[in-house]
């Protein structure tokens, strides 16, 4: 997710007469940055907080935590959950370095934007919200069992992903340190590795194996029915009712805060977004971030427009694949060229791409 400024003669030109419906009267071009996803950018991808705004947060860790510790304690929900501004399981970040170069009252509105959500004042319409159980309450102490044996498989970005399978991963490792599990993974470098991760995981006596991704549910509700006596979370994807628990996080909302905030920063009143693969988890951020924007343009009487998505038509940019930095430079550099100053990648590992493309920018 990354902010990039136009720097050819012609981009400056078509950022000036952009000006004004952005709101920003300014007449200097601004450095790229870039808006990170999932896990807190200037924590998990140093070498890049120059460039990152901020994140829009997707607090995997605690939701994969409480799994494990409820397992531990012998409670398996049968509701999914659901992470949301209220709960603390979606938000946007500290604006690290940007912190100066935000300005104040932006920075306010987007606090309002955010309590008037939380208090049903702002409706998101995004089909592909999640749904579940809002209140999340930890297992009473005592009760957990140290020795429990939790597992988790996942998904093809690996651990260090710098997002959510790191987040997950996260959760899993906060659990044992609090002496409610014992905690291990296997990784998936293709999807064609999930069932047999999963087989070997409930061969090894895993009580509990939580698969990290949507594009992991049907292999997870597989080894489900044919194991109906183990239990399964899945984090970004939906429960079965029985067995399987879905781990959800309406990231509409902090996308929806993102949009507002990159619409609010952009001089050249054109941001832009993309994703790693069309599936709900990814396209549900593009969903809020597009309908933040929206809400900026009626609010300030605006024109900022949106590149990459349209939620309307639910067509946008793709770059394939949550690995490949080069194809998420290459969209990002194509983005800058139509005058983007904003870009929010929805693409795990290959938004690194997105924000080496902002640090080389003039």
């Amino acid at each position: 997710m990354a902010f990039v400024a136009a720097v050819s003669a012609l981009s400056l030109g078509l950022s000036a007469c952009a000006k004004t419906d952005s709101g920003d009267d300014s007449s200097d071009s601004q450095k790229p940055a870039v808006m990170w996803v999932d896990s807190d950018g200037c924590t998990t991808a140093k070498q890049y907080c120059n460039v990152f705004l901020t994140t829009v947060l997707k607090n995997d860790k605690q939701a994969v935590q409480l799994a494990v510790e409820n397992a531990s304690a012998g409670i398996f929900p049968k509701v999914d959950t659901v992470g949301d501004l209220k709960n603390g399981g979606t938000g946007l970040a500290s604006y690290h370095q940007f912190d100066g170069k935000v300005d104040d009252s932006l920075k306010s509105e987007v606090n309002k934007v955010k309590a008037d959500i939380i208090a049903g004042k702002i409706t998101i319409t995004s089909k592909a919200q999640p749904k579940g159980k809002t209140e999340l309450t930890p297992p009473s102490s005592g009760k957990t069992d140290a020795s429990f044996s939790a597992c988790m498989v996942t998904d093809t970005g690996g651990i260090d992903d710098k997002s959510f399978n790191a987040a997950s991963w996260s959760g899993m490792q906060a659990a044992q340190t609090a002496g409610k599990a014992k905690v291990q993974y296997v990784s998936s470098k293709t999807q064609a590795d999930y069932a047999p991760n999963i087989r070997a995981l409930v061969n090894k006596g895993c009580k509990l194996i939580v698969g990290v991704g949507g594009l992991m549910g049907e292999a997870i509700n597989n080894a489900a029915k044919a194991n109906p006596k183990l239990h399964f979370a899945l984090v970004d994807g939906a429960g079965n009712g029985s067995n399987v628990q879905g781990l959800q996080i309406n990231t509409a909302q902090s996308g929806f805060l993102g949009g507002y905030l990159a619409a609010g920063y952009s001089k050249s009143g054109k941001v832009a977004t993309y994703g790693g693969l069309a599936i709900a988890p990814v396209t549900v951020y593009m969903d809020g971030f597009y309908e933040g924007v929206q809400y900026y343009n009626k609010q300030k009487s605006k024109k900022v427009q949106v590149l990459g998505w349209n939620e309307s038509t639910q067509k946008g940019t793709f770059a394939g694949s949550f690995t490949d930095q080069g194809k998420g430079q290459q969209i990002t550099q194509n983005f800058i060229q139509q005058g983007a100053d904003v870009i929010f990648p929805v693409a795990g590992g290959t938004g690194l791409g997105s924000a080496a493309a902002a640090q080389a920018a003039k």
